[in-house]
């Protein structure tokens, strides 16, 4: 995203559905904390959505789900997901599940709330195998998100299809798709597919360096200590290691 829009734009105006952590994964962090950018953040779970509001105070943040229709949905905390499909194959793990029902909203909805007519350079779509639904809750005549990113990795090849359809029908191609998401441009700047490389060529450019967040590891054994320990543990000691992108920086 940097190297696609660092030419094009200041500062970009991202709508990030499924925002979950600020910073752990997070496609929008290093715009906000570079100064490069804010947007609207939306994300069901109020523990996640906490955090958002601590580490992101300048942007729009909005706790619900996303989906075709106003309403409520079971969502399940352990596959951050409303989708019966996914919820379905966490529960062939034997774990318990635990349930909340939170508010839908669409995001037609909340652009219109928050009055949005400047130019979405990215939306962002993850949340969990309910993608399609978010995007047929939102007017792709009225909003033309410059860049989509989509989580595909829940979704198999043949969920990605109607997907695909509805973005290829409103004006929108691929310009890549990794092992977890497909990127989208529309065609009035089909010229930024051509800034979509991939890591081998992006480290001929950029230094990419990962660093851990001393807040996260903090947080994690936090959890562990007023959780479950056997469940909470081994996944608290792993997590902190996984190396999470921070920074680009021109070589």
């Amino acid at each position: 995203l940097h190297h696609a829009l660092k030419d094009s734009v200041d500062k970009i105006f991202w709508v990030d559905a499924g925002a979950s952590d600020p910073w752990e994964y997070s496609v929008t962090q290093h715009f906000y904390t570079n100064g490069m950018g804010g947007g609207i953040n939306i994300e069901p779970r109020i523990e996640a959505f906490e955090d958002i509001k601590k580490y992101r105070p300048n942007d729009i943040n909005v706790n619900c789900g996303v989906g075709d229709k106003a309403g409520t949905l079971k969502f399940c905390l352990e596959a951050t997901s409303a989708s019966e499909e996914v919820i379905k194959r966490y529960e062939k793990s034997g774990k318990k599940l635990e349930f909340r029902e939170v508010p839908i909203r669409t995001l037609d909805s909340i652009l219109e709330e928050y009055k949005i007519n400047c130019d979405i350079h990215l939306l962002k779509i993850d949340v969990e195998g309910m993608e399609l639904s978010v995007l047929k809750g939102l007017d792709l005549k009225k909003y033309r998100p410059w860049i989509m990113c989509i989580e595909s990795c829940c979704t198999d090849n043949k969920g990605m299809d109607p997907i695909n359809k509805l973005l290829s029908e409103n004006g929108y191609s691929i310009a890549l798709e990794d092992e977890i998401n497909a990127w989208y441009v529309c065609d009035e700047h089909k010229d930024l597919k051509s800034r979509f490389l991939g890591i081998a060529e992006l480290k001929k450019i950029y230094d990419l360096h990962y660093v851990r967040r001393d807040d996260l590891i903090k947080r994690y054994v936090t959890w562990a200590l007023n959780g479950n320990p056997y469940y909470k543990l081994g996944k608290t000691l792993a997590r902190p290691f996984v190396p999470v992108i921070k920074l680009f920086k021109n070589k």
